[in-house]
């Protein structure tokens, strides 16, 4: 920023500070607004690799949930001869309405 600023004409220069101050602010917003774009990248790039991290989480959890839901379905077929899934079934179903 500062080289632009130094490499401003020497006309403007001599115009003086009516002139030369709203060259420097513009060279001065440009530089503003690429360290807010790059803040802005980096954000982008958190979340991304915050989101992936998040999907591949709950795609874990909902394997081991499903896994689980498996087991006790199977035990309770073998063991209860499919009662705890009946009883669920009626619970929602009195439950819902």
């Amino acid at each position: 920023m500062l080289e632009q600023i130094a490499l401003i004409d020497p006309e403007t220069w001599g115009y003086g500070p009516e002139v030369v101050n709203p060259v420097i602010r513009e060279i001065w917003e440009l530089h503003r607004l690429r360290a807010e774009v790059a803040a802005l990248n980096a954000v982008v790039a958190y979340c991304g690799k915050v989101g992936d991290a998040v999907v591949m989480s709950a795609a874990t959890e909902t394997g081991k949930l499903v896994a689980r839901t498996a087991y006790v379905a199977t035990l309770d077929h073998i063991a209860n001869n499919g009662r705890l899934v009946r009883f669920v079934k009626d619970l929602l179903a009195f439950g819902g309405g």
